[in-house]
């Protein structure tokens, strides 16, 4: 059975991460596992620009790392590391496609009627240690996939390296596409604990019909919709709530799984 998870806003969930930061400047820290060009799609991009918190980006795709410490080119408390997580170190093949195919316009699946959204293509994201889990699946997208050895390091080697303890007002988060449950069950709560952790684990995906995972809907036939088990399955989502519950968060589902230590919650200003 499913834990209890809230529908927050877009909102609401930056509300809480600001509130986070204002406790004490000084020991937050926003680490972000996968952070991409730090623009596209990022919930931190206004946050981070805003305010330039201390934080930590890690980005193991070298055309994506050289764009992300562009795009935060003028923030001076950022630290980036050229680097994968994983549940251990060493290196690892991942699949993406390169900068260069959007730069160019090469890829406009699924932006067919907006052509001016193609050179800002959604598909920058999808660097994956999978081949089909994400959208990279889709032959319109496989056929400009490539693929390269990244180095990674672990959450251990990554908190010692930067003297990462329970004493910071950590925020977390990772978009691993397919990857955030792994890392979840290598997160060491006893030693550090984040006062909310931001991960992309969720069961429901919408794949589109050319997916190779797609499953034809049982009454409505090829159609799209929200089906069970692609990123993750319905038993990795029951799983990472019972560690997150089991650890003294209250969960919310923010389009990603949004956990919050509960004594951030008493704070009157975050109302849900």
């Amino acid at each position: 059975m499913k834990p209890h998870i809230t529908n927050i806003s877009t909102q609401k969930g930056k509300e809480i991460v600001e509130y986070i930061y204002h406790r004490n400047p000084e020991k937050f820290i926003l680490i972000q596992i996968g952070a991409n060009d730090g623009w596209m799609c990022d919930r931190m991009y206004e946050f981070v620009n805003k305010y330039d918190p201390k934080a930590i980006m890690l980005e193991p795709i070298p055309c994506y790392f050289e764009v992300l410490k562009s795009n935060y080119k003028n923030n001076k408390n950022l630290i980036f590391e050229q680097l994968a997580l994983d549940v251990e170190s060493g290196e690892k093949t991942m699949h993406y496609i390169p900068e260069q195919c959007f730069i160019d316009g090469e890829v406009s699946f699924r932006l067919e009627h907006t052509p001016w959204l193609i050179k800002e293509h959604w598909a920058r994201g999808l660097g994956s240690f999978y081949e089909d889990k994400n959208n990279l699946g889709c032959p319109e997208l496989k056929k400009f996939s490539t693929t390269i050895d990244v180095k990674t390091t672990t959450w251990d080697e990554l908190f010692k390296r930067h003297k990462i303890t329970s004493e910071h007002n950590l925020v977390v988060q990772t978009d691993c596409e397919g990857h955030d449950y792994q890392l979840l069950k290598s997160f060491d709560f006893n030693k550090v604990e984040p006062l909310a952790y931001i991960s992309e684990i969720y069961a429901a995906v919408r794949y589109p019909l050319s997916h190779p995972r797609y499953k034809p809907h049982p009454t409505h036939g090829r159609v799209e919709y929200k089906q069970e088990g692609g990123l993750y399955t319905v038993e990795d989502e029951i799983a990472a709530c019972e560690i997150f519950s089991n650890h003294g968060y209250a969960l919310f589902r923010e389009n990603d799984l949004f956990a919050v230590k509960k004594d951030i919650l008493k704070n009157e200003n975050i109302i849900f």
